[in-house]
């Protein structure tokens, strides 16, 4: 009698999961064939067979292996509900979650209740997902993250394909590149990690930072135990734009295209294109840029930044340059100027130190007497040399081929704007600095 008994329960163990073809899904493909369970349970009706499996549940379809603790197999469907522990691996992609549907005909598995996938070197989770064994393709909902080892994602709802390992991603995105304090959010986003590549597209917001942090209630602050750094505001780098593009490797860059805009503490810019070069520790800004450092404002048809670890020295402007500071806030009508080729401004501990103005120079003075409007002085050279103190001219040289003349207040008095430099351009609308929230541990 026990030798019988074995063999019923092994022609049970090892028969497909699909009905004869008499009863069939006619669509159904090939058959789940389950390989192992503690005990199993057929019921079998006129229209319809039942599977239920419990106990170190093992299945198969074709080259889909499937483990669960309970399964629950529905043969007109031909579909099975997968309760415990459940494992689904397809060569390099395994998947994993407290419970799932798998479905025979779609070749589909779905989980609702947390579902994670790993392939080679990407993991990812979420609270929802799908996976497709037929197409390769993953679908994961709700508070999902993607992580390889070039990038982090975190987003609404990602999108990835197991044969180019490529995601992607919409919906609340932040990329995190690794190995580097880089963040980037925006509306969506696409990641290419053979190519280390990423691309965001809508309210794309990069921001570096010079060091490590989490987050507290209403800043970044270090995570080191040294309590001298502990609650110490960051000097994030912000540049917005449409699209950001991320070239990650050896030579890290950044590439922000449409309506961008810069912030680092009194750092502002704004143009059409910039290039973040990590290596170079630069920004180059194309397509009208204009640079806000304090009080002053400088333009060009081209800008490099210069941001040794995260700290300004130095701004360059190429091709009618032009620089104007408004240091006197009482008389607003009265920025002082300077016009080239070239103008660069070198920055030492956050304050600026100097102005230097090569080719075609021209600059522009408002005078003071005892704080009162006393003229302008006007002068061309082909160099000119300022030198600042606590962030107002202290020294100013005129080099090569010098003129100058000075006008008295009584001619200045109520057309100051009259004695502009040809050039001038003052933009109002000065870019702020984007808000921050980290949702994740940065590494």
């Amino acid at each position: 009698m026990r030798t019988i008994a074995s063999i019923i329960f092994l022609s049970l163990i090892y028969i497909p999961l699909q009905a004869q073809q008499s009863g069939g899904n006619p669509t159904a493909g090939e058959p789940i064939r389950l390989i192992y369970a503690d005990s199993t349970v057929r019921i079998t009706t006129e229209n319809a067979e039942y599977w239920f499996a419990e106990g170190h549940v093992r299945f198969q379809q074709g080259n889909v292996f499937v483990w669960c603790t309970r399964a629950n197999y529905f043969n007109k469907e031909n579909r099975s509900q997968l309760i415990g522990n459940v494992k689904i691996v397809q060569g390099t992609v395994t998947l994993t979650g407290p419970s799932a549907d798998y479905n025979g005909n779609s070749r589909i598995a779905y989980g609702n209740q947390g579902v994670k996938i790993v392939d080679r070197k990407t993991t990812l989770t979420a609270k929802a997902g799908r996976y497709s064994t037929e197409t390769a393709i993953a679908n994961f909902y709700g508070d999902v993250q993607v992580e390889d080892d070039s990038v982090a994602i975190d987003a609404d709802t990602i999108e990835y394909h197991r044969s180019t390992e490529n995601s992607y991603a919409s919906g609340n995105v932040l990329l995190q590149a690794k190995y580097s304090h880089a963040f980037i959010k925006g509306d969506s986003t696409v990641n290419f990690p053979k190519l280390n590549y990423s691309r965001v597209v809508g309210n794309a917001v990069l921001y570096q930072m010079d060091t490590v942090a989490i987050e507290t209630k209403d800043t970044l602050t270090t995570s080191k135990k040294d309590t001298s750094l502990n609650k110490r505001p960051l000097d994030t780098l912000t540049i917005a734009s449409s699209l950001m593009e991320a070239f990650r490797g050896q030579n890290e860059r950044y590439v922000a295209t449409g309506k961008v805009e810069m912030v680092r503490g009194g750092l502002a810019a704004r143009s059409d294109t910039a290039y973040f070069e990590k290596k170079e520790e630069q920004v180059r800004l194309r397509g009208t840029p204009i640079v806000w450092y304090d009080s002053t404002q400088l333009s060009a048809d081209s800008i490099i930044v210069l941001i040794p670890n995260q700290h300004l020295r130095k701004i360059s402007a190429f091709a009618h340059a032009f620089s104007a500071s408004r240091d006197d806030t009482l008389h607003s009508d009265r920025p002082n100027q300077l016009s080239g080729e070239t103008i660069i401004i070198s920055v030492e501990n956050d304050t600026l130190r100097e102005v230097f103005s090569k080719g075609d120079s021209k600059s522009l003075y408002f005078l003071l007497k005892e704080n009162y409007p006393d003229g302008v002085a006007r002068h061309s050279a082909d160099s000119i040399r300022i030198t600042m103190e606590n962030g107002k001219p202290e020294i100013i040289r005129w080099l090569g081929g010098v003129n100058g003349e000075n006008f008295p207040e009584k001619m200045v008095a109520t057309k100051a704007n009259t004695y502009y430099l040809p050039g001038w351009h003052w933009e109002t609308l000065r870019p702020k600095k984007r808000t921050f929230n980290l949702k994740r541990t940065i590494r």
